[in-house]
């Protein structure tokens, strides 16, 4: 397990945490159920890419902590944080994945950490990023198949 990173995160992301991707329409799950790249770009994955690391917005692909939270709880903050986007083109919320911290770790060979990104008022939110700031991004394509395969096995759809 790392360091803390951010104060308002209670702990540091543990391997066997699970962690949840929002899932948006149009576009992020294809015809076959398997989620497309839009939802994991390289460039966000990329720790060179690093020109924000600032707890609550950190740079990396944005996920939310499951820990300690029901489904409700979680499907709450989840739409929280795609209304809290006015800047950005419109989305939908549809859903989420849910993913095993090891697993992403395992399928990546350890090129990716999900590392806590707590703000005061999300202290559930972390980010997924590469480990090393040199990482090839064609390496990281193919990485990227095989974790996309591996986040379409557990898709919920939000209640209601």
């Amino acid at each position: 397990m790392s360091s803390l990173r951010c104060e308002h995160s209670e702990t540091p992301v543990s391997d066997d945490e699970v962690v949840l991707k929002c899932l948006y329409t149009p576009g992020f799950v294809d015809a076959n159920g398997v989620l497309t790249t839009e939802n994991l770009k390289v460039e966000e994955l990329l720790a060179k890419q690093r020109a924000n690391d600032l707890c609550g917005n950190s740079n990396g692909t944005s996920v939310f902590r499951e820990r300690r939270t029901g489904q409700l709880q979680a499907e709450k903050v989840l739409r929280e944080l795609v209304a809290e986007r006015p800047d950005r083109k419109p989305r939908t919320p549809v859903g989420y994945s849910a993913f095993v911290v090891s697993r992403l770790k395992e399928l990546s060979d350890s090129a990716l950490e999900v590392v806590d990104d707590g703000c005061a008022d999300q202290p559930e939110h972390a980010v997924i990023r590469t480990v090393a700031p040199d990482f090839a991004p064609g390496a990281l394509r193919v990485m990227r198949e095989r974790l996309l395969l591996e986040m379409s096995q557990d898709i919920r759809q939000f209640a209601g």
